[in-house]
Parts: C-alpha cells; sequence; structure tokens
C-alpha cells in the first residue's frame, strides 16, 4: 500500500505554513504545488515541490488534495481575477483531481463564505466555489471553513482549538 500523501496547493500562505509542518511531522508524504519553486524552496527547503501544469501527472488514488490556493481580501482586484482563483481554478483542480482518481479534495475556504449576502469580492468568490465544488461527484469535497485570523495562537472563544494538534 502506499503511504498517503497530501498535495497542498497553495502552501506558502500563513495557513500553510502552519499546516506543512504538522503533516510532515506526522509523519505523512507532502507534495506543494506552485508556481515558484524558488519560493517553496525558501519555505520548505526539504519539501518536494511542483508546478501546477505537472499536478495531473501526479496524482493518484491514495492523495489527499488540499486547496489553499486563493487570492486573499487584501488584493485590490477586479471580481473577475478573484473568479479565475478562488472559483475557476479551485474547481479545475478538484476536477483533475476527480478524474485522476485521487481520494479526497479539502477545500480551505473562510467563515466569509457562509454569510448569507457577502460583499467583498473575495467573500462572494468563496461562497461561489463552495458551490461550484459541489458538482464534483465521483470523489469527496470538503470544505474548512477557517475565521478571521492571523497569528499562531487563537484567542477569545476559539482559543481551545490551541490543543488540538
Amino acid at each position: 500500500m502506499n503511504q498517503l500523501r497530501f498535495l497542498i496547493l497553495g502552501g506558502t500562505g500563513f495557513v500553510g505554513k502552519m499546516l506543512v509542518p504538522r503533516l510532515v511531522n506526522r509523519g505523512y508524504k507532502v507534495i506543494l504545488i506552485g508556481r515558484s519553486k524558488t519560493k517553496i524552496n525558501n519555505i520548505f527547503p526539504s519539501i518536494e515541490f511542483t508546478n501546477y501544469q505537472e499536478l495531473e501527472k501526479i496524482i493518484s488514488a491514495e492523495d489527499i488534495v488540499v486547496n489553499l490556493a486563493v487570492i486573499n481580501n487584501n488584493q485590490n482586484i477586479s471580481i473577475e481575477d478573484f473568479r479565475a482563483i478562488n472559483v475557476h481554478f479551485a474547481h479545475r483542480i478538484a476536477a483533475i483531481s476527480a478524474a485522476k482518481g485521487a481520494a479526497h479534495f479539502i477545500n480551505i475556504s473562510s467563515v466569509h463564505a457562509l454569510c448569507e449576502n457577502p460583499k467583498s469580492a473575495y467573500a462572494i468568490t468563496k461562497k461561489e466555489a463552495m458551490y461550484a465544488l459541489q458538482k464534483i461527484s465521483n470523489m469527496p469535497v470538503s470544505h474548512l471553513f477557517l475565521p478571521s485570523i492571523y497569528g499562531d495562537k487563537f484567542s477569545g472563544k476559539l482559543r481551545f482549538l490551541n490543543y488540538c494538534h
């Protein structure tokens, strides 16, 4: 049996910098998928890398694909630019993962996607991605909705999560 692998897109962001070391420390095989080998090697020099174009060639039935690739709320761009990454890219990667037989696709999202009437381009497109990914029927797709966080510890009502590792 092959070792369970996590293929992580967008792993050099805030969440990825916290997630990748935890997966590696638990003995999982991690492959980072991104645009810049230099950037990934600067942050995670010992982690295997491939680019987005090669993703389809490496996905296998044992893989869990984790999507952290996103245009963040602090970008001053059009909603169509947000949509290109946050919706269309996420759906395309999930569809490729499903076609290649990946075991699971995990879309890391934001609680902003759960708003009834989102206002920002970020929140609107994260909600649209949630609905677009529902169209993937031949592979489990999960969404993990994170609160607005930044830092290495949770505080307030979420501080109990500091003990969940």
